[in-house]
Formats: C-alpha cells, sequence, structure tokens
C-alpha cells in the first residue's frame, strides 16, 4: 500500500519540466507525458496519463523505465512500417 501513496504523491508533485499532450480516440481522450523532477532528491521520472471524462489513470516511469517504452513505441513503429496486410 505504501508504493500506491508514494506513486500518487509522485503525480501530485514534482516539478514538470516538461509536457506533451496527444489527443487520441477522436479527442475524446488524452495521452499526456510529464517529466518531472522529485525536489527532494533531483531525480527526473516521466508520468503518463490518459484522461478521460470522469476517468484518470497514471503511471509513473523511471527514466531508464521510458527510455524502453520509447524503444518498444519505435520498434511497433517500425514494424506497422515494414509489415503489410494481405
Amino acid at each position: 500500500m505504501a508504493g500506491f501513496f508514494r506513486s500518487l504523491k509522485r503525480v501530485m508533485t514534482g516539478q514538470v519540466l516538461h509536457r506533451a499532450d496527444i489527443p487520441v480516440m477522436n479527442g475524446q481522450t488524452t495521452l499526456s507525458l510529464h517529466l518531472k523532477r522529485d525536489r527532494g532528491t533531483q531525480s527526473d521520472y516521466v508520468v503518463l496519463a490518459m484522461k478521460s471524462a470522469g476517468n484518470y489513470q497514471y503511471a509513473i516511469l523511471e527514466i531508464d523505465e521510458f527510455d524502453k517504452f520509447v524503444e518498444a513505441a519505435q520498434s511497433v513503429r517500425s514494424a506497422s512500417k515494414t509489415t503489410k496486410a494481405d
């Protein structure tokens, strides 16, 4: 349970260094990436948020986890360019 509250604290606090919002699902949902800095430890992390009417979901990613996420997204994108449906 302590992990949940620590994660919630990181979502709600920290200095936002950069933010990118991407409208998805015909504008009904916003995918939001926030690069944040912990004010105490000065360590950076990323908050990935999915925001829809009445529903917010958050994931907190350490920088190395975010790097893996970006690599996976690039891999999926590359595959979509090379794979053709029959």
